[in-house]
C-alpha cells in the first residue's frame, strides 16, 4: 500500500475508533517505532480520533 493510503486509512480508523467509543490507548500504531511510516500512522490515527473526541483542556488553574 502507498504511504498516502496508509495515512488516510489510519486517520479513518482513528475516527471510527472514537465513534465506537474506544479508548485513545487502543491505537494499533507504535509512537516509538523506528519506522517513520508507523510513527506517521500513529499521528494520523490520533488526529482522526481527536477530531471526533477532542482532548479536554482545563483552564482553571
Amino acid at each position: 500500500m502507498s504511504f498516502a493510503l496508509d495515512i488516510i486509512d489510519a486517520y479513518a480508523a482513528g475516527r471510527q475508533a472514537a465513534q465506537d467509543g474506544a479508548l485513545r490507548s487502543t491505537c494499533p500504531h507504535d509512537p516509538n517505532a523506528t519506522d517513520p511510516r508507523t510513527r506517521n500512522a500513529f499521528v494520523a490515527w490520533m488526529r482522526g480520533y481527536a477530531e471526533i473526541t477532542p482532548t479536554p483542556v482545563d483552564y482553571s488553574g
